[in-house]
């Protein structure tokens, strides 16, 4: 702001030292400029992700520019087409009219100088409102845009339909970044007092999905709706928060943000539940990764929504602090706050969601809680014996091969005095899970095994095998 009154003030100067009268004809034809400046800016700015990169762009345009078209003037070259393109051109000639009384090149009326404006910004007002809107019949004609759905809907235990208790419905969310779709027809809801998971692995989509929700960026088609309140926190995976602030200074600064009537106490709060105390004078960028994320969680937890999107919040940070923020994210849940996570990690879904979605180039092709998802799609339990002795693994096998239908070897560890075999005992609708307790009890006496574990599939082999389902349907079609 101060640069702007500094910048205004320079600018009057300037003309009060070449005797010009601010007359209202003067004050119109610079908000006409304005008028065609501000939409330019605003496209560019659209066009280049990083805002920096835009106002660099803009300002090298306007230097180039200016440098081109006053090499064509001196060299005679005065095409009216030129101030058509560039109305910064019309502008200089229209104020130096008076001033260059002589130069016949420079004189321009004012009614031409406010046709001039006056196209310009219909036309770049039109571009924007264009971009804005995300026209997709415009990107339809650049970019030949398809995709294969495979299934109109996830796999899913999960009753039809949405209730009061949804904090947030997403509705076929589709995304393209140019004649690529990063996100197809996704669909899920978070229901009041939930964790839900996105899983997926990179470049699945989560991050694409999140930033949609958070307003960052427009979806192509689909539909997001957050009940009650619009504001929702959100943790990016980048943590975009000033190095040179302490870490009190920027929880009290976003608690005040927030309503609390009690900024400082609020900041020093969250401090001791993150464990950081220590750390309230230190400077944000002078804090380790796992302390700026800790940061960067809080500042999302400080708002007051129903709804927490988080981007990975635990990514690369140790298990301690991981155990804290997993501390933090429970106490937001038995507050009634819901909860939306993108996460890669295992750990982080099992220990903290009540249901997931998983994510596979886009798509979603399961959302149900993990425990309903193992036990629907898993197609096998792992048997692990272990001797201390070394046995005869032919012999094992058959052993193996004779009580078990269809058992595989999945994998073995052998050392000098230790030996541990893993296998891949199929489900049976003939079998019980006690009677497959007794043929393991019955197999571990025969073969004298030392020790023994049965377990169902972990939902790592789940995820894989909807993966590797998925693809292979998909493939199909």
């Amino acid at each position: 702001m101060a640069i702007v009154i500094l910048a205004t003030a320079g600018i009057c100067t300037i003309f009060w030292y070449w005797e010009y009268r601010f007359t209202v004809i003067f004050v119109a034809v610079f908000v006409a400029f304005g008028a065609v400046t501000l939409p330019r800016v605003y496209v560019a700015s659209s066009l280049i992700d990083n805002s920096f990169d835009a106002e660099s762009v803009v300002i090298a345009y306007h230097v180039f520019s200016g440098i081109i078209l006053y090499v064509l003037h001196l060299a005679g070259n005065d095409n009216e087409l030129y101030l058509i393109i560039f109305p910064g051109l019309a502008l200089v000639h229209w104020i130096s009219k008076e001033k260059a009384i002589d130069d016949t090149t420079l004189r321009i009326s004012t009614m031409k100088v406010f046709r001039i404006f006056f196209g310009n910004a219909i036309f770049w007002f039109g571009l924007l409102i264009a971009i804005e809107m995300r026209l997709d019949a415009l990107y339809k004609c650049i970019f030949r845009r398809k995709y294969i759905a495979v299934r109109s809907k996830p796999l899913t235990l999960q009753k039809k339909g949405v209730t009061d208790e949804d904090v947030l419905l997403v509705k076929r969310l589709t995304k393209f970044y140019g004649d690529e779709c990063v996100l197809k027809s996704v669909s899920f809801n978070v229901r009041r007092g939930e964790c839900f998971g996105l899983f997926g692995s990179a470049g699945s989509g989560k991050t694409v999905a999140l930033e949609m929700i958070s307003g960052l960026h427009y979806p192509n088609y689909g539909r997001i709706q957050i009940a009650g309140k619009s504001a929702i926190g959100y943790c990016p995976r980048r943590e975009n928060l000033p190095n040179r602030r302490t870490c009190f200074q920027i929880l009290t600064f976003m608690a005040a943000l927030n309503g609390y009537r009690h900024p400082k106490l609020k900041a020093n709060e969250m401090l001791h539940w993150l464990n950081m105390k220590s750390q309230r004078n230190v400077p944000f960028g002078q804090c380790s990764n796992e302390q700026r994320r800790k940061i960067a969680v809080a500042v999302a937890l400080l708002t007051r929504s129903q709804l927490l999107v988080l981007d990975e919040p635990t990514l690369g940070i140790d298990p301690k602090v991981r155990h804290d923020i997993f501390n933090l994210i429970n106490e937001m849940l038995i507050r009634e706050h819901s909860v939306l996570i993108a996460s890669n990690s295992m750990e982080e879904c099992e220990a903290l969601c009540a249901r997931v979605g998983l994510l596979d180039e886009g798509s979603l092709i399961a959302v149900d809680a993990i425990q309903a998802l193992t036990h629907r799609y898993g197609t096998h339990y792992v048997l692990q014996l272990a001797w201390d002795t070394p046995r005869d693994k032919e012999k094992v096998d058959n052993e193996m091969k004779n009580i078990f239908n269809g058992a595989q070897l999945i994998n073995e560890f052998s050392s000098t005095d230790h030996r541990v075999l893993r296998w891949k005992i199929p489900f049976s609708q003939n079998d019980s899970l006690s009677k497959l307790i007794s043929k393991v009890e019955h197999m571990a006496l025969l073969l004298c095994v030392k020790d023994f574990t049965l377990s169902q599939p972990s939902f790592s082999d789940i995820y894989l095998k909807l993966v590797e389902d998925y693809r292979m349907e998909r493939m199909e079609n």
